[in-house]
């Protein structure tokens, strides 16, 4: 009899029902870093009848072909090859399929498959990509139990691909839909939510969009709180508080456009002042801070004619220029 088909004859026996259920994900770990294996559910003649039937075996079962679209996406994360990507979603497209209607799994891996719809997208663009995105995240809430913990964490990715959407096709509805369950997401959080500075940041940026599309006031005078509060409830040294001031700075500068009141151009100015004083030297974000910051004086000294404000704008582009990669400000001269 050949070895595997005694092999599927043993998969009746308890100990290697034990080997298959406590070693798969560490032969799914295997089987994926073999570079003679294209991905993990395809045979090849250097595995052995072990590891193909637990690869057969393993492809048929819901649990298993998630975590091999996780293990996937993580090595994308690491290498940004594309077809990594694209095979966590097949892997996650297989485990939604294998994955019975009223599961209490199915919204958590649609979401990982939205997740790796997303991943693609920001590295190709393809509007496709996003469309299912927002697809699979809109049906990942829709079968979250009312009152689950996963609610607002679900709620803001699915707002973020109603950003990216936005962004490329520019239709109203999708930024409108984006604050829309953002705020929903920030009702439901609980308090104490650790998540919240960041979620709050995203309804800002999305509420800023809008104005920028409707020229609405209301539109940025609520993204100018929701920016304030999110920095209210970060602590001091967290890494992610000079990026918070940065978009505050900025929903101040752009109601400075529509009102022309000086106190929202002093107020960006001491935001992005202070984005960059929090912000070590090296820092990628370190230019555009720079850059918004000496903006912003150049565009207080044109309405007081204070040379301080130039002097200072001239400071920080120059900080900026030479706070730029080599690389760019060689491809700039040449």
């Amino acid at each position: 009899m050949e070895l595997l088909q005694r092999l599927v004859l043993m998969a009746k026996e308890k100990t290697v029902r034990f080997y298959i259920h406590h070693k798969a994900k560490k032969e799914i770990k295997l089987l994926i870093s073999d570079a003679s294996v294209e991905s993990p559910w395809e045979s090849s003649a250097t595995m052995s009848s072990l590891r193909l039937y637990m690869l057969t075996e393993l492809w048929n079962r819901a649990d298993m072909v998630d975590f091999c679209g996780t293990v996937l996406k993580e090595r994308f994360e690491q290498s940004r090859d594309i077809g990594e990507i694209s095979n966590a979603i097949s892997a996650y497209q297989r485990a939604v399929q294998l994955t019975p209607d009223g599961h209490a799994d199915l919204p958590d891996r649609i979401n990982n498959l939205g997740n790796s719809f997303l991943c693609r997208f920001k590295c190709k663009g393809d509007l496709t990509d996003i469309a299912n995105a927002r697809s699979c995240h809109q049906r990942a809430v829709q079968l979250t139990p009312s009152g689950h913990a996963d609610t607002p964490v679900r709620l803001n990715i699915l707002g973020t691909s109603f950003v990216y959407l936005f962004e490329c096709t520019g239709d109203p509805n999708d930024i409108s839909s984006a604050i829309s369950v953002y705020q929903k997401g920030l009702q439901l959080a609980p308090d104490g939510y650790a998540e919240m500075p960041g979620h709050l940041n995203n309804l800002g940026n999305s509420l800023s969009l809008r104005c920028e599309c409707t020229g609405d006031l209301t539109d940025v005078v609520d993204a100018i709180s929701a920016h304030e509060r999110a920095i209210q409830l970060t602590p001091d040294g967290h890494a992610d508080m000079p990026i918070w001031l940065n978009n505050l700075g900025s929903s101040f500068s752009q109601r400075f456009r529509l009102t022309g009141d000086l106190t929202d151009i002093e107020n960006a100015i001491s935001a992005y002042k202070r984005a960059v004083q929090l912000t070590p030297n090296g820092h990628a974000d370190m230019p555009s801070w720079l850059n918004n910051l000496g903006s912003c004086f150049s565009q207080r000294f044109q309405l007081t004619g204070d040379l301080t404000d130039i002097a200072n704008a001239i400071s920080a582009h120059k900080r900026r220029s030479s706070s730029l990669p080599m690389a760019m400000l060689t491809c700039r001269v040449g």
